[in-house]
């Protein structure tokens, strides 16, 4: 890791991104390691499913209707599809 907690080989392209836009790259490491508690436990959650069950959930949690994910999908899964479908505070 560089001096600014950067990994070493994102450096130069930070250093061309500070230089084309201070704002914007300096939010984006500031940014850069904050979670997704919903996404963080999707990933976690179908540790015992195979990879061949958990892309059938996933296609039929974005195929189904909007307000639904598949019952037998992994409560963490049900609960990112039912919160990506609710309408935005903003």
């Amino acid at each position: 890791m560089g001096p600014t907690g950067i990994l070493t080989d994102y450096i130069p392209g930070y250093e061309r991104a500070m230089a084309l836009d201070p704002e914007m790259a300096s939010n984006y490491i500031a940014h850069r390691r904050i979670g997704d508690q919903l996404v963080d436990e999707v990933v976690e959650s179908p540790a015992g499913l195979g990879g061949g069950e958990l892309g059938r959930l996933l296609q039929a949690g974005m195929d189904g209707p909007q307000d639904a994910a598949p019952r037998d999908a992994p409560s963490a899964l049900r609960d990112f599809f039912a919160d990506g479908n609710a309408e935005p505070d903003w």
